[in-house]
């Protein structure tokens, strides 16, 4: 879920880290399964504010999976303006079965 909000998140990421003089880093574990978020004060920062930056990007991050997200999938123009909207509906459910495709 990270990685797909990530691009969304950058911007707070950045006002976060320039807020709190923290910079953030991304520690992959169990496998690469999970990602291990830590903030880390920077080496010239007067005061250790890593944890409220931590708490202030675990509150924006909530807010931002509360909110519906939309992604953009592009189409191959050859191989699918051949095939019926509902078909290409199912073909991509099929691909990405985690995402709710809607025709608009």
């Amino acid at each position: 879920v990270f990685a797909f909000l990530k691009p969304k998140l950058k911007l707070t990421i950045e006002l976060i880290n320039n807020k709190y003089c923290t910079r953030m880093e991304e520690k992959h574990c169990h496998d690469d399964h999970l990602i291990r978020i830590i903030f880390m004060p920077q080496i010239y920062a007067i005061a250790d504010s890593s944890s409220q930056a931590s708490e202030e990007f675990q509150y924006q991050y909530l807010i931002c999976l509360e909110t519906p997200q939309t992604k953009k999938i592009t189409l191959k123009l050859l191989e699918d303006w051949k095939r019926k909207p509902k078909d290409v509906c199912r073909y991509f459910q099929h691909e990405h079965p985690k995402v709710d495709l809607s025709l608009k």
